[in-house]
């Protein structure tokens, strides 16, 4: 193999997967770069098993071959290297760099060790715009689980739907929901191409999204839509040079919609960066175990009080002033969950719904329908 390549084009491509690549004790392999050289271009691809990267970086490639060599050391070494051209030359599973000033070696494993890195095909595919997709992701996956033994948690549900009626022009809407049991995000985004029957739901694992997220952000690729092609157990998205592979989570995602509250006792409208203020203050001042907080609601007054206690700490309250409708409410909040769902909210307002202190609250821009966040109260 043999190759000469800008640092401008070699070095950013790295940054996009080296990250990803993590030494195993039991898969040593997964911590190296797979280099694919073929005619005019670089194929460089890291794997975890559940996920796979594959960014093309355009070469001038003197001789086809393919190796695989530690990521961080890669990247490192090219970091390092002056903005000129870089000459690459492997043999024996041994890459040589030169470029002004330099000679190097990295030391590498055969290809042959590489894991297979499936090939979607694809019966389904649909198209996003990119930094629209990019942001619903962050609105919604981080209320996924993390290590719940129910694998359906750990993964967020993309749910295509086609309304009937003349109202909706036939247009495809994607629901994509996170959920823990204990909160939960939803975000709704309407396709631009309209299909004619829904399209088959599935469950993309929220670790694998957060790397989508990562790179699409990080890629300097000015393509501005994204594709996305799955099959049975895999699903592909791609965007310019960058191809992200990841398996898909079998099985049933649970029934939300049934648990999402269509009417409140009460209603009240604040500004989100106040709300946001008051709970990080009283935040302070809650147990390291559960992180609770309570929130009062006064009709009457038109305050909302906050409130945290701790034996080890102490205590404190804070209020602010906003619109309130309906019945005087408390409850009892992990503070975690609030500020991670106020955060996910892009406007200056927020609307919470409340009906007690043991069901649902639910926070939401006021006026808009395609976004929403749920959160459970803790019981006392």
């Amino acid at each position: 193999m043999k190759f000469t390549c800008l640092k401008e084009n070699l070095y950013p491509g790295l940054a996009l997967i080296a990250p990803m690549a993590r030494k195993a004790s039991h898969l040593p392999i997964l911590g190296n770069i797979l280099i694919k050289a073929e005619t005019g271009s670089l194929m460089c691809s890291v794997t975890n098993l559940e996920l796979a990267v594959k960014v093309t970086i355009r070469a001038k490639v003197e001789e086809e071959g393919m190796g695989t060599f530690p990521a961080k050391v890669l990247y490192e070494v090219v970091g390092s290297l002056p903005k000129d051209k870089i000459e690459c030359t492997s043999t024996s599973d041994v890459l040589s760099l030169s470029a002004q000033g330099f000679q190097g070696t990295v030391k590498g494993v055969s290809s042959d060790e590489f894991p297979v890195i499936p090939q979607v095909q694809g019966t389904h595919t649909c198209t996003f715009q990119r930094q629209e997709f990019i942001g619903v992701l962050e609105q919604t996956m981080f209320a996924a689980s993390h290590q719940d033994p129910r694998q359906e948690l750990n993964g967020v549900s993309f749910w295509f739907s086609v309304p009937s009626g003349s109202a909706s022009g036939g247009k495809t809407t994607l629901r994509i929901a996170a959920t823990d049991s204990y909160r939960l995000a939803e975000a709704t985004l309407t396709l631009p191409t309209p299909m004619s029957e829904p399209l088959p739901h599935i469950i993309i694992p929220a670790r694998s999204l957060s790397e989508v997220v990562r790179i699409l952000s990080s890629s300097q690729e000015e393509h501005t839509t994204l594709d996305m092609v799955w099959e049975e157990s895999q699903v592909l998205f791609s965007c310019g040079n960058v191809a992200i592979t990841s398996r898909l989570i079998a099985g049933k995602y649970p029934e939300y919609q049934a648990i999402i509250p269509t009417s409140f006792r009460t209603t009240a409208r604040m500004k989100r960066t106040e709300l946001l203020a008051l709970i990080k203050q009283v935040s302070l001042f809650s147990s390291s175990g559960l992180h609770e907080i309570t929130l009062a609601l006064d009709p009457q007054t038109g305050v909302l009080t906050g409130t945290g206690s701790c034996d080890q700490v102490g205590e404190g309250s804070a209020n602010i002033t906003c619109e309130i409708i309906g019945e005087a409410q408390k409850a009892v909040f992990n503070h975690t969950y609030l500020v991670e769902g106020l955060q996910a909210l892009s406007g200056d307002m927020v609307e919470l719904g409340m009906i007690d202190a043991s069901s649902p609250t639910i926070m939401r821009i006021p006026g808009s329908e395609g976004y929403l966040y749920l959160a459970m109260p803790i019981k006392q």
